[in-house]
């Protein structure tokens, strides 16, 4: 167990018991290095806090770093952390990776953890088919796999596997503390201990070098603790401890705008209004998207031992956008999606087909007009015209009934090309069911 501040005891008495309700939209979570989710309480400028009943890790060492909201889990938080002390004979306790749930009448937190090997969560995003991308910093002992370097890599939560993204021979010229996946274009932007900011691409694997934030004097060596991606346009936005600033840059580096905060900024994350919720010291503050001094939300005093460490908000916005759902799906049927950036010229998106039958063969039936009406089949209905040469696209389900494809290019717009699937489905009379249709904008 790592030392409880009094403080604690003090912030207990400060910030009362409130009744933690079902976590809603707009929700602030953050953790700390006490093994503790913690909600801000704005309304009275306060925090509810959750203490774990048992720790995250056995290892005396391991801090929690991470937080991440995931839809999936709407009850839930997910939990990153890494060790600060090396377990040489069991690394797999070097990391902490699981689900809490604050749980009302006890004010604490139910701990799940996966034991999956993420290495050590310095932040955490997801892509757009719902998978959590972590960012996995090295630190003085080995981690999950022994390695001491850091990695990206790709959590599918639903199939409990790993993907590794970056290669056995990787590495920065410094740790990656922070990084965030791009909607738009499937990259990930990573932050490194030395004030770097770079850009991974996914097809090539390679990490290119966007910018080496410059200190203000009279500081050195500030890292990068969080990385975001401004909803409402190309801009990147920064959190750095040290000379404690929220910068705003463009994809190439640019800065564009820079706050400093009175406090170390341990990361950031974006609300349901596409604000900027940063975290330094004991305090919450809100950054205005369309600019203006940080406003704060709820600040406490504390010690070094329980520092805010992470932040995530329940229901923030993100670039992803989704194509339009037509509906037209049999009872029963799978779901299809598109997402991703807009389909522009320059930007990505994704398809995923989930809640097929295990290993079940599909067919994607595309055009570029609708029927002139639904066509029933199967319960549901056919909404791309199939009278005029549609387009077909074979492919087979996974284990878990899904099916992802990643990186379809933007452009060639504007024109709407409607897209539905037809799947063997033994539980439907006819042997198939439909997936629901999407209506795909493509712009220019």
């Amino acid at each position: 167990m790592k030392p409880l501040s009094v403080l604690l005891i003090v912030l207990f008495g400060l910030c009362g018991r409130h009744a933690f309700a079902q976590l809603q939209t707009g929700d602030i979570l953050l953790v700390d290095l006490a093994d503790e989710v913690i909600r801000v309480d704005v309304p009275n400028a306060g925090f509810d806090i959750f203490s774990a009943a048992q720790p995250f890790s056995t290892n005396p060492f391991a801090d929690v770093h991470s937080v991440l909201w995931v839809p999936d889990h709407p009850q839930e938080v997910l939990v990153g952390g890494a060790s600060q002390g090396a377990n040489f004979a069991n690394p797999a306790l070097n990391s902490i990776f699981g689900f809490a749930q604050p749980q009302v009448a006890t004010q604490t937190v139910a701990w799940s953890p996966l034991t999956l090997p993420v290495g050590n969560p310095a932040q955490m995003s997801l892509d757009n088919l719902g998978r959590v991308i972590v960012i996995s910093q090295a630190n003085w002992g080995p981690n999950y796999n022994g390695d001491f370097v850091g990695r990206i890599r790709r959590v599918d939560l639903q199939a409990g596997t790993v993907t590794e993204l970056t290669p056995s021979g990787f590495f920065l010229p410094a740790t990656p503390t922070a990084g965030v996946f791009d909607p738009w274009t499937d990259d990930i932007y990573i932050g490194t201990d030395n004030n770097e900011i770079y850009r991974w691409d996914h097809q090539s694997g390679v990490a290119t070098l966007v910018t080496a934030i410059p200190a203000l004097p009279p500081f050195n060596a500030p890292a990068v603790t969080g990385i975001a991606l401004d909803p409402f346009s190309d801009e990147l936005i920064v959190s750095i401890i040290n000379d404690n600033r929220v910068i705003r840059m463009t994809p190439t580096g640019q800065i564009t705008s820079s706050v400093q905060l009175p406090g170390f900024v341990n990361g950031l994350t974006i609300d349901q209004n596409g604000d900027v919720i940063a975290i330094y010291d004991f305090t919450v503050a809100r950054i205005p998207q369309g600019g203006g001094a940080p406003v704060v939300l709820a600040s406490a005093p504390g010690s070094i031992f329980n520092l805010f460490t992470g932040v995530t908000v329940v229901g923030g916005l993100t670039r992803r956008v989704c194509q339009p759902d037509l509906g037209g799906a049999s009872p029963g049927g799978g779901t299809l999606m598109v997402c991703g950036g807009a389909l522009e010229s320059g930007k990505v998106a994704d398809l995923g087909v989930t809640g097929l039958d295990p290993f079940a063969s599909l067919v994607l039936v595309g055009n570029f007009s609708q029927g002139p009406f639904p066509l029933p089949f199967a319960g549901g209905s056919f909404i791309p015209d199939i009278a005029s040469t549609p387009l077909t696209f074979f492919a087979t389900a996974d284990a878990q009934g899904r099916l992802f494809a990643q990186g379809i290019p933007g452009g060639n717009g504007p024109a709407s090309f409607y897209l539905q699937g037809v799947a063997a489905d033994p539980n439907n009379p006819t042997g198939f069911s439909l997936t629901n249709a999407v209506r795909m904008d493509l712009l220019p």
